[in-house]
């Protein structure tokens, strides 16, 4: 059986806790415009059956054939890489540039593990560090929790639901049938809340005022508003969500990051890291360059399972061109 809280939930955090919203199965997803994906997730369910060192084979050579097919994301990787690792050595990045697409490959095949696993062997595959802490720091306060976008996001993060009452956000995908399993997927772990994006964040917000242990994920380029403020992200001014300093005021919450990542033997570890201190300050620099201090120290410790193919730097300072409209490759 999953874990819990040790201490039982008020009434409040279970009630803030329960979904408010359904992704239905529809009878569309049989026609034959879905067909790929049910192949795809077909593949995804027998591979990821498999015992761990076979499945992280076939995740492995996944991420051979994603890197193969598209060299748009291709070279967004490379520029990442070489923006934020200037002092690596060509080589030295394109072995991390490889890593990254194994790590990528074996986080796909493990959707798997995230969608139909047993919670049995869930707990068997992923272990907690710094759990105490975490559980102490619950116990007398409220939480939001800063997820980066790693490989094992999904797989290590998602089961970190099981610990408390637990919500996050979600993206609304373009496929439905692919939307709809990822929002099954993600809502077993009970109980657990999926608000989507175009909810905002009041529903966060709320729930943590009520006891629920909050995911956030800020590691994203939402251009140049009144949300963001260019602030260092591997030493270059990065457009980076500020967000996260209000909803911890208004949540009076601590803001805990959360580290997920794949260990050499095919297992999980989700670190908790501490707390951090005098957060929110009412700078909103100073808070967002905290915020990217937290990923960079998250990314050192297995730098090719960050999700490089995220366009960090496409905003920039001054109206700056992007670097990803360079020419690629």
């Amino acid at each position: 059986m999953p874990r819990v809280a040790e201490s039982a939930p008020k009434p409040t955090v279970e009630q803030a806790a329960t979904s408010d919203q359904t992704i239905a199965f529809e009878r569309g997803f049989y026609t034959p415009r879905y067909w790929p994906t049910w192949l795809l997730m077909g593949f995804i369910r027998l591979s990821s059956s498999l015992p761990r060192r076979a499945a992280i084979k076939v995740g492995d050579g996944l991420g051979f054939l994603f890197k193969c097919l598209n060299k748009k994301r291709r070279h967004i990787v490379r520029t990442n890489l070489a923006l934020c690792f200037p002092d690596k050595s060509e080589q030295e990045r394109e072995q991390l540039f490889k890593a990254h697409y194994r790590f990528y490959g074996r986080s796909v095949i493990d959707f798997g593990l995230t969608w139909w696993a047993p919670l049995s062997r869930l707990e068997r595959l992923i272990k907690f560090k710094g759990e105490q802490a975490y559980r102490d720091t619950l116990a007398t306060n409220n939480v939001i929790l800063i997820l980066p976008h790693f490989t094992a996001l999904d797989c290590a993060a998602g089961f970190a639901a099981t610990l408390h009452p637990s919500i996050t956000m979600m993206k609304t995908q373009k496929n439905a049938l692919l939307n709809w399993r990822l929002w099954k997927g993600r809502t077993r772990y009970k109980p657990t809340r999926i608000i989507m994006r175009d909810q905002g964040l009041r529903p966060l917000v709320k729930a943590a005022r009520n006891g629920v242990a909050c995911f956030y994920m800020p590691d994203e380029d939402f251009g140049d508003s009144s949300l963001t403020a260019f602030a260092p992200f591997f030493g270059r001014p990065t457009s980076t969500l500020t967000t996260l300093s209000r909803m911890a005021k208004m949540a009076k919450a601590k803001v805990v990051p959360v580290l997920p990542r794949m260990l050499e033997n095919g297992h999980y570890e989700v670190e908790f890291l501490p707390a951090l201190k005098g957060f929110p300050s009412g700078n909103d620099v100073q808070d967002a360059t905290a915020v990217n201090q937290v990923i960079e120290q998250a990314i050192a410790k297995a730098p090719a399972q960050y999700m490089w193919t995220l366009q960090w730097f496409r905003t920039q300072p001054d109206g700056q061109p992007s670097p990803y409209l360079q020419a690629s490759e």
